[in-house]
């Protein structure tokens, strides 16, 4: 899939399908929870001075998300 990004090169106003998380079994619960799945359908909505932080809409609600976390998630942006 040569169009996939990391889901930390998302830039504000870009919509994405989450493709592939991969990360510990601790973190992938965590996302697990707030609905963020391969299939789930996210917009950046803002980025933290430096990048250290996104946020994103997932399933109606913005939930901010740390840039080492956002490296292991795979997307199509759409």
């Amino acid at each position: 899939m040569s169009d996939t990004k990391k889901m930390s090169e998302i830039q504000v106003g870009e919509t994405c399908r989450v493709i592939h998380i991969l990360c510990g079994e601790t973190m992938r619960r965590k996302l697990t929870d707030i609905g963020l799945i391969p299939g789930t359908y996210t917009e950046c909505v803002l980025k933290s001075c430096g990048d250290a932080m996104s946020a994103f809409v997932i399933r109606g609600a913005c939930i901010a998300l740390r840039k080492n976390d956002l490296d292991r998630i795979t997307v199509m942006p759409l």
